[in-house]
């Protein structure tokens, strides 16, 4: 009876093993260290020499009925966790996914060998958000199969908008008292011609009590030939008033060399309604990429960037990236 019983349950102990080992999940570890040296006009840089680091951890498995689910925690600079997501998709709708990227996917699409025209030299240039990063939202990304070949489609929506990170479990974010539900679409299309992309996406939040509503839209493509790639984009941001509204268009282009060698043009130009200087900014790049070692350096300059005459600045980047 004994020996019954023992082979009962390691037999049991196996089924469960098996079952475990069948629906058992994965977790990926992927990352980055980067190094910059910096230069500025106009501003008091101290020490030029800068670090960061970012682990990016991705866990993936697999339900009874074929649904696929993922959880993404990245950990930006030394221990700051700084973002979050949770998803869950199921063949033939799509994917849910709760801390998407909404309207903000289409902040800057220009081809580039770096970072944006006025990532290192402007102020307040200001750039699509959408409900995902005024708030916690919940995004449904289309399944391809629903939508004509080569089309994506994102529809993400907020209970209520404070541009807070994701709350803890069982807790909330503290009330805001600007925003309430908002919501993005978003859609991104290549199938016109071969190397041709267009997309455009809209962003809505409702306003609280007396505050004004928050709009904005984005729309513009991309081209690539060959090794050049070239891009265009406009964003409209209303957020209720003149001196609070902004329209930004935005182009570059960019050049392969080789495998490893990219150059890169880029230009910024942002109108802040109420009479404001408009802010314009410029940028050349150029990156070499070894295996998982990438070099780059860029020249950029923005003149009024904060929106009034006189308030330039140049800055000169160094960048040394690790990949692993």
């Amino acid at each position: 009876m004994n020996k019954l019983a023992k082979i009962g349950v390691s037999a049991l102990c196996g089924s469960l093993a098996s079952v475990a080992s069948a629906y058992a999940g994965a977790i990926e570890v992927t990352g980055s260290a980067n190094a910059t040296w910096i230069q500025k006009n106009n501003e008091v840089t101290g020490n030029p020499l800068g670090q960061t680091t970012a682990l990016t951890f991705t866990g993936s498995g697999e339900l009874d009925n074929g649904a696929t689910f993922s959880a993404v925690m990245s950990l930006g600079d030394k221990a700051a966790w700084s973002d979050s997501t949770l998803s869950l998709t199921q063949a033939g709708l799509g994917t849910l996914q709760l801390n998407g990227s909404g309207l903000d996917r289409l902040d800057d699409e220009m081809p580039n060998a770096l970072a944006t025209a006025g990532d290192t030299t402007a102020s307040g240039l200001i750039t699509a958000l959408g409900a995902g990063e005024a708030g916690v939202d919940l995004e449904w990304t289309i399944d391809e199969g629903m939508l004509p070949e080569g089309l994506k489609a994102y529809v993400a929506w907020t209970p209520r908008g404070n541009g807070a990170s994701v709350p803890a479990d069982k807790s909330s974010t503290t009330a805001d008292s600007s925003y309430a539900q908002g919501y993005d679409v978003v859609i991104d299309y290549d199938g016109i011609s071969e190397g041709l992309r267009v997309f455009a996406g809209i962003g809505h939040l409702d306003g609280m009590d007396n505050q004004v509503d928050r709009d904005e839209w984005v729309l513009g493509g991309t081209y690539a030939v060959g090794s050049f790639t070239v891009g265009y984009q406009h964003s409209d941001l209303d957020y209720g008033t003149a001196s609070n509204s902004y329209e930004n268009d935005a182009y570059g282009i960019s050049f392969a060399v080789n495998d490893d060698l990219s150059i890169s043009y880029g230009h910024h130009e942002s109108d802040k309604g109420g009479g404001g200087q408009t802010q314009e900014s410029d940028s050349i790049q150029l990156s070499y990429t070894m295996g998982g070692a990438t070099i780059a350096i860029s020249e950029s300059e923005t003149d009024n960037r904060t929106y009034t005459a006189g308030s330039n600045q140049e800055a000169t980047l160094l960048s040394v990236t690790l990949a692993f």
